[in-house]
């Protein structure tokens, strides 16, 4: 295996040469408990699934996620109403534009609920959540909310209560983490990001969005690490990607904001950066995908260390099962953290090994392999997406006919749901 080059200009020069059959195969799936439900979707409505392609609860809801900590979220229900916006830049952009819908935002309020192993509510669809479309998305008919934040971890799941504010449920519905906070997230490895509102009500401030900070708390909702980020991600693997704004003033009287990235353990600490001008993934495994807006995008690893040179924008895949996909002179292949090539390029695109199979695409057409590069499913859909217990979603599209469904590891058909298009 010959290592990926730190020096742009002889990486293009390479002759790959890979020995697949030394590269270790220990990096092998193990079947989970069979503890889940899967979401499908018919003519735009959302039931589940068994492992086994047995329909649990027939498609009925806007939307469902995949289980968690047993229990999934469905959305049952959904309004949409206007609000009036007062702040001073949005009424001088209606001005200048003469446009005053600008003023306007829509604010959708989706009702949702959980549903247990057998399809039967475990906490009924009474709770809200409410997502504020800005005038930037009026001509957006979306009415679903990104919505993977409510989903169970380590028996808790954020909410929302009637003035805005965000706690913490437990699988009963109980709430056991009062609203207190601005923002929430998922919990983590133990911690959960939560947004508080920073201005002192005393000053007579103006509350702004740029004075919410962020911080983490402990399942006991006990403030472990300060609010004191303008963003921060869950933690993955010991480490959270934090972002925070410097704003300097200068002596001819102009302001500038600095924004800055890095990396923090669950003390707090700074493990990486801070970095400018850039964008940190998760550590999914002990790399993360560094992006600069100017220079490209390279991996690093959780000491700060470059793995590879920088590389175009969006040449990079997160990193699983010590495998990472890079694209090279317009082909895909994988890396392992040592920086050596473990499958060459010859992909047309690719996507992060999960369960140690990754979705590759040749010829306009997906399939998957193993992490030593052998093809276990034949390239031969449409569409795909990563396994997820045991499970793949898939697409193949006809002439006038549309099929959507799961395969498994073997590239059975486990459901699938056929329905008429319109020919191009």
């Amino acid at each position: 295996m010959k290592k990926l080059i730190t020096m742009p200009k002889i990486i293009c020069k390479i002759f790959i040469i890979c020995t697949l059959n030394t590269i270790a195969t220990s990096c092998s799936y193990t079947p989970q408990p069979d503890d889940v439900l899967y979401p499908i979707c018919v003519d735009g409505k959302y039931g589940y699934i068994d492992s086994t392609g047995k329909v649990i609860v027939e498609p009925k809801y806007l939307k469902a996620d995949i289980f968690r900590n047993g229990l999934g979220v469905v959305i049952t229900d959904y309004n949409i109403d206007s609000i009036k916006r007062s702040d001073k830049f949005l009424q001088i952009t209606a001005q200048i534009q003469q446009d005053t819908s600008i003023l306007y935002s829509k604010r959708i309020t989706y009702k949702y609920g959980y549903l247990n192993k057998k399809g039967q509510f475990q906490i009924e669809p009474k709770l809200v959540i409410r997502h504020i479309c800005g005038w930037l998305e009026k001509h957006s008919d979306s009415a679903i909310y990104h919505f993977n934040e409510l989903g169970f971890s380590r028996g808790l799941a954020m909410y929302q209560d009637t003035s805005g504010k965000f706690g913490y449920i437990n699988t009963h519905g109980k709430v056991v983490l009062a609203p207190l906070y601005e923002g929430a997230k998922r919990f983590r490895e133990g911690l959960a990001p939560v947004a508080v509102n920073c201005v002192d009500s005393t000053a007579g401030l103006k509350r702004l969005r740029s004075d919410i900070r962020w911080g983490y708390i402990n399942p006991k909702g006990e403030m472990v690490i300060q609010p004191k980020y303008h963003s921060a991600q869950s933690f993955y693997n010991g480490v959270a990607t934090v972002k925070y704004r410097q704003t300097k003033y200068r002596k001819n009287g102009h302001i500038e904001i600095e924004n800055y990235c890095m990396g923090i353990d669950r003390q707090g600490n700074t493990k990486l950066g801070p970095y400018d001008f850039c964008n940190l993934s998760p550590f999914y495994e002990s790399v993360a995908i560094y992006t600069h807006m100017l220079l490209g995008c390279q991996y690093i690893n959780k000491v700060g260390d470059k793995i590879t040179p920088w590389l175009p924008h969006n040449s990079l895949t997160s990193f699983n099962y010590d495998r990472g996909g890079f694209r090279l002179n317009g082909k895909w292949g994988f890396i392992n953290e040592q920086a050596q090539i473990v499958i060459p390029p010859q992909y047309d695109s690719v996507q992060a090994f999960n369960e140690g199979l990754a979705a590759v695409m040749q010829n306009d057409q997906w399939g998957y392999i193993d992490t030593i590069g052998k093809q276990v499913i034949p390239c031969k859909y449409d569409y795909v997406s990563h396994f997820n217990r045991g499970l793949a979603p898939f697409g193949i599209n006809h002439r006038t006919l549309k099929i959507e469904g799961y395969i498994n590891r073997q590239g059975k058909i486990i459901w699938q749901h056929e329905s008429l298009t319109e020919m191009q």
